[in-house]
């Protein structure tokens, strides 16, 4: 069982609702990562914490979520992050 659990945690910009932009903007931050075991981004990370913007809700199968799945994937870890997720629609 391993001792040590590595955690990096960002804290940075966001750009308002800029969804493409946020991908982009953390997947460089993220590369300069080493080994860690769990990314842990900011709220509202994709798009800014925006109170009036529902249209920017994702399903579980959209870009956001694949974007994290892959990071997690790359760098061998766990990724937490908080977004707007739409179901039932």
């Amino acid at each position: 069982m391993k001792e040590n659990l590595n955690l990096s945690l960002i804290q940075s910009h966001i750009f308002w609702e800029d969804v493409d932009k946020n991908l982009s903007h953390f997947e460089r931050l993220i590369s300069k990562i080493s080994q860690t075991d769990i990314i842990l981004l900011p709220e509202m990370f994709n798009t800014a914490f925006c109170p009036k913007s529902n249209h920017l809700a994702e399903k579980m199968d959209g870009k956001t979520i694949n974007w994290m799945q892959e990071i997690s994937k790359q760098k061998n870890c766990a990724i937490a992050g908080t977004l707007m997720i739409t179901e039932n629609e």
